[in-house]
């Protein structure tokens, strides 16, 4: 496998196959057999070896429910739209 980093050294991608020198200038390319696991590990080059540090995902932030007017936006339906159908216009 080969781990391509941009030049501060972060992990961007991994490949399977010798990359075209074109797809990575300016990047760094280490053939390497490590498993990449992107869900609890962070990798990052320094000084030419392949260093792994924990990795946590944050929670994601709670999601607030529509508000009425959005909810008619969603629908496909105007405020004036809904006041016509409901006989207060």
């Amino acid at each position: 496998m080969w781990l391509i980093f941009n030049q501060e050294g972060e992990f961007v991608y991994s490949i399977n196959i010798e990359p075209n020198p074109v797809d990575v200038e300016g990047k760094t390319v280490v053939q390497s057999d490590i498993s990449i696991d992107l869900m609890t590990k962070r990798y990052r080059l320094v000084h030419g070896e392949i260093v792994t540090e924990d990795f946590e995902m944050p929670e994601p932030p709670p999601v607030t429910p529509p508000t009425v007017i959005e909810k008619l936006a969603n629908a496909g339906i105007s405020i004036d739209e809904l006041k016509t159908a409901l006989g207060l216009k």
